[in-house]
Protein backbone atom coordinates (compact mmCIF):
# COMPACT_ATOMS: atom_id res chain seq x y z
CA UNK A 1 0.00 0.00 0.00
CA UNK A 2 1.41 3.43 -0.82
CA UNK A 3 1.38 5.99 1.63
CA UNK A 4 0.20 9.72 0.46
CA UNK A 5 1.43 12.70 1.79
CA UNK A 6 -0.60 16.26 1.72
CA UNK A 7 1.51 17.88 3.15
CA UNK A 8 3.32 20.50 0.57
CA UNK A 9 0.82 23.20 -0.73
CA UNK A 10 2.89 23.00 -3.87
CA UNK A 11 2.08 19.18 -4.27
CA UNK A 12 0.07 18.20 -7.33
CA UNK A 13 -3.13 17.75 -5.63
CA UNK A 14 -5.21 16.42 -8.46
CA UNK A 15 -2.70 14.04 -9.07
CA UNK A 16 -2.86 12.83 -5.27
CA UNK A 17 -6.56 12.92 -4.74
CA UNK A 18 -5.90 10.45 -8.10
CA UNK A 19 -3.67 8.27 -6.39
CA UNK A 20 -6.40 8.05 -3.49
CA UNK A 21 -9.22 6.87 -5.41
CA UNK A 22 -7.40 4.55 -6.76
CA UNK A 23 -6.04 2.76 -3.66
CA UNK A 24 -9.89 3.07 -2.41
CA UNK A 25 -10.67 1.33 -5.62
CA UNK A 26 -8.18 -1.30 -5.05
CA UNK A 27 -9.27 -1.57 -1.20
CA UNK A 28 -12.47 -2.05 -2.48
CA UNK A 29 -12.24 -4.63 -5.26
CA UNK A 30 -14.89 -4.18 -8.88
CA UNK A 31 -17.49 -2.68 -7.83
CA UNK A 32 -15.95 -0.12 -6.88
CA UNK A 33 -15.50 1.60 -10.14
CA UNK A 34 -18.91 2.46 -10.20
CA UNK A 35 -18.36 4.40 -7.22
CA UNK A 36 -15.16 6.06 -7.92
CA UNK A 37 -15.53 6.51 -11.51
CA UNK A 38 -17.63 9.53 -11.06
CA UNK A 39 -15.30 11.64 -9.14
CA UNK A 40 -14.06 15.00 -10.52
CA UNK A 41 -11.25 16.70 -9.39
CA UNK A 42 -10.91 20.38 -8.46
CA UNK A 43 -7.91 22.37 -7.16
CA UNK A 44 -9.29 22.57 -3.67
CA UNK A 45 -12.01 19.96 -3.81
CA UNK A 46 -13.79 16.55 -5.14
CA UNK A 47 -16.50 16.63 -6.54
CA UNK A 48 -19.06 13.94 -6.49
CA UNK A 49 -22.91 13.25 -6.63
CA UNK A 50 -25.46 12.06 -3.83
CA UNK A 51 -25.33 8.59 -5.00
CA UNK A 52 -21.83 8.34 -4.55
CA UNK A 53 -22.10 9.73 -1.31
CA UNK A 54 -24.31 7.23 -0.11
CA UNK A 55 -22.08 4.75 -1.52
CA UNK A 56 -19.16 5.98 0.03
CA UNK A 57 -20.93 6.48 3.75
CA UNK A 58 -22.45 2.48 3.41
CA UNK A 59 -18.99 1.03 2.84
CA UNK A 60 -17.58 3.90 5.95
CA UNK A 61 -20.26 2.44 7.99
CA UNK A 62 -19.65 -1.34 7.00
CA UNK A 63 -16.35 -0.77 7.63
CA UNK A 64 -16.71 1.12 11.32
CA UNK A 65 -19.17 -1.52 12.30
CA UNK A 66 -16.39 -4.91 11.04
CA UNK A 67 -14.09 -2.45 13.13
CA UNK A 68 -16.32 -2.62 15.94
CA UNK A 69 -16.40 -6.03 16.23
CA UNK A 70 -12.79 -6.55 15.91
CA UNK A 71 -12.21 -4.07 19.08
CA UNK A 72 -14.98 -5.71 20.91
CA UNK A 73 -13.31 -9.80 20.11
CA UNK A 74 -9.88 -8.79 21.35
CA UNK A 75 -10.94 -6.99 24.42
CA UNK A 76 -13.15 -9.33 25.57
CA UNK A 77 -10.79 -12.58 24.47
CA UNK A 78 -7.99 -10.38 26.74
CA UNK A 79 -10.97 -9.89 29.54
CA UNK A 80 -10.91 -13.20 29.39
CA UNK A 81 -7.81 -14.41 29.41
CA UNK A 82 -6.80 -12.09 32.21
CA UNK A 83 -9.52 -13.10 34.07
CA UNK A 84 -8.68 -17.07 33.30
CA UNK A 85 -5.40 -16.38 35.17
CA UNK A 86 -6.57 -14.80 38.05
CA UNK A 87 -8.79 -17.75 38.49
CA UNK A 88 -5.92 -20.11 37.84
CA UNK A 89 -3.73 -18.33 40.62
CA UNK A 90 -6.54 -18.80 43.04
CA UNK A 91 -7.07 -22.31 42.45
CA UNK A 92 -3.59 -22.90 42.94
CA UNK A 93 -3.34 -21.17 46.19
CA UNK A 94 -6.54 -23.00 47.39
CA UNK A 95 -5.01 -26.31 46.43
CA UNK A 96 -1.30 -25.32 48.16
CA UNK A 97 -3.42 -24.14 51.05
CA UNK A 98 -5.72 -27.28 51.59
CA UNK A 99 -2.14 -29.49 51.27
CA UNK A 100 -0.78 -27.45 54.13
CA UNK A 101 -3.90 -27.79 56.12
CA UNK A 102 -2.91 -25.04 58.51
CA UNK A 103 -6.12 -22.34 59.30
CA UNK A 104 -4.18 -18.79 58.04
CA UNK A 105 -2.96 -20.31 54.49
CA UNK A 106 -6.46 -21.37 53.89
CA UNK A 107 -7.98 -18.37 55.22
CA UNK A 108 -5.74 -16.56 52.68
CA UNK A 109 -6.87 -19.25 50.00
CA UNK A 110 -10.26 -18.79 50.46
CA UNK A 111 -10.28 -14.76 50.53
CA UNK A 112 -8.50 -14.82 47.33
CA UNK A 113 -10.89 -17.28 45.69
CA UNK A 114 -14.27 -14.83 47.16
CA UNK A 115 -12.45 -11.94 46.35
CA UNK A 116 -13.88 -8.56 44.21
CA UNK A 117 -14.15 -9.97 41.00
CA UNK A 118 -13.26 -13.58 41.30
CA UNK A 119 -15.87 -15.43 43.03
CA UNK A 120 -14.30 -18.93 42.33
CA UNK A 121 -17.03 -21.49 42.67
CA UNK A 122 -15.07 -25.12 41.74
CA UNK A 123 -14.33 -28.45 43.86
CA UNK A 124 -10.81 -26.86 45.47
CA UNK A 125 -13.31 -23.73 46.89
CA UNK A 126 -15.86 -25.84 48.49
CA UNK A 127 -13.34 -28.02 49.88
CA UNK A 128 -11.16 -25.40 51.50
CA UNK A 129 -14.30 -23.72 52.85
CA UNK A 130 -15.23 -27.40 54.59
CA UNK A 131 -11.69 -27.53 55.70
CA UNK A 132 -11.83 -24.10 57.16
CA UNK A 133 -14.82 -25.23 59.27
CA UNK A 134 -13.33 -28.37 60.34
CA UNK A 135 -9.87 -26.66 61.04
CA UNK A 136 -11.75 -23.51 63.42
CA UNK A 137 -13.77 -26.27 65.00
CA UNK A 138 -10.65 -28.04 66.07
CA UNK A 139 -8.83 -24.88 67.64
CA UNK A 140 -11.42 -24.40 69.97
Amino acid sequence: MRTISLRSAQDDWNGKAILLVEGLQKIYGEGANSIFGKFEFGRTRIFYRAEQHEALEKSRLSSRFHATIKLQKVSRGNLGRSRFKVLSGARKALRTAIKLRKLIPVENAISIGDGEGVKLRCVEFFQAKFLLEKLVREER
